[in-house]
This record gives C-alpha cells, structure tokens and sequence, in this order.
C-alpha cells in the first residue's frame, strides 16, 4: 500500500437497505492508494487503466453507499458518482446519500435504476467527462444519461450534471476547493445526532463536518 490507502466495501443496493444502520456482508472491496507523492502505489498494468486502485471479489451489480441507503427516507436528493473517489469528494459536501459506482458497466444494472427511482426527492448523476476516443461520446457522459433515462423509465425523477469549470470529474474539482475547519460546534452537533439518531458514528461524523464547516 502507498502513503494514503483506502479500502471501500461493496455490496448489493438491497444489502445496504436491509442492513442499514448497520453495514452489509460486502461482496468484493476496492482498495485505491497513492503514495507519498500522489502517484499510484499499486502495480496495475497501465494498458489496464486505474492505476491507483484494485477491486477484489464479486464487484458485478455492487456498490459503496454515504449516508442513509433507505432512499425512500431521503428528504433530499440522492447523488450518484461513477467511482469512489468522485463519490467521496461529494459526500463530504452534500447530507443526502451518495452512491459510488464501480465504473460505467454497473451504471447500467437494471436493479440500480429501479433503486434510485424510489427517492422522492429525485437522483442527480454526477458524470465524468472523460476523454472520448475518436468519433465517440465519453463513456462517463453516456453511461450517467442512459442511466438518468432508466431512472425516469422506472418511475423515479433524475438529472445528470457535468464537472464545473472543465474539471474531468468531481475528484479533479474537489482540489480546487479547500474544505472548512472543524470547530466547537461540530462537537455538538455530532453529540446531538448521537443522542437523537440511530446514524452510524461515520454518518454521524460527516453529516455534523458538512453541517458545522462550512464545506
């Protein structure tokens, strides 16, 4: 492992719901890490791709879910990213579930969209703007409107939304904005959502970050 490594649990959307507060018996892992320089610390072949990460285990059809995965309990938008990283860079600045794909194949999961189509409050997808091979639109680009268009098909509502500023994804834009500092008041807030929820203490972590930093 390099310098920063994390390691995600995935599992199937129905996991996560039954289980939650708890979490599910995951299915595979993925594990990214970077080294002291930022580079990639894992020996993916680079015609692979993905240098800095590796799944492991039955990845097909899961996921790794921020926040409260009974999305019909979500009183605001769902946000759903192609990758982890993306996923993380938008959980630490927005309450509401967030829901880390494992790249474009499993955007394309019949179950997912029938899933997301039960949050009232609608689903917005955060889609990568990657680099497109000759004549071809992004993967990233097409794989957030086709599954926006399978979300409306199951009855659900849903946008899909581009990296600000010509960033290539929500990870890429995340460095651009620094994050708030934790004072006084995040100590209480996470005191309060620990006295009046059933929250995980890692929800309850990001949601009183969110809500007292200013992020």
């Amino acid at each position: 492992m390099g310098a920063g490594s994390i390691v995600a649990m995935l599992s199937t959307p129905g996991a996560w719901t039954n289980e939650w507060p708890l979490l599910p018996a995951p299915t595979g892992v993925q594990i990214i890490s970077v080294d002291e320089h930022g580079q990639p610390a894992l020996d993916r072949p680079p015609h692979k791709g993905g240098l800095n990460k590796r799944t492991l285990g039955a990845a097909n059809g899961a996921l790794c879910i921020f926040g409260n995965p009974v999305l019909t309990e979500s009183g605001t938008p769902v946000r759903v990213a192609e990758g982890l990283a993306d996923a993380l860079a938008i959980a630490a600045r927005y309450e509401g579930p967030v829901v880390a794909m494992i790249g474009t194949s499993g955007m394309r999961n019949p179950e997912l969209a029938a899933w997301l189509a039960t949050a009232p409050a609608g689903v917005i997808i955060h889609a990568d703007a990657d680099q497109a091979g000759q004549g071809k639109a992004p993967a990233g680009t097409t794989a957030a409107g086709s599954l926006r268009q399978s979300i409306v098909d199951c009855g659900g509502s849903a946008s899909a939304v581009y990296p600000p500023n010509g960033y290539k994804d929500p990870a890429e834009a995340a460095k651009g904005a620094g994050f708030g500092s934790l004072g006084e008041d995040w100590i209480e807030f996470a005191r309060t959502l620990a006295e009046t929820t059933n929250w995980p203490r890692w929800e309850i972590a990001r949601v009183a970050h969110i809500a007292t930093s200013g992020a």
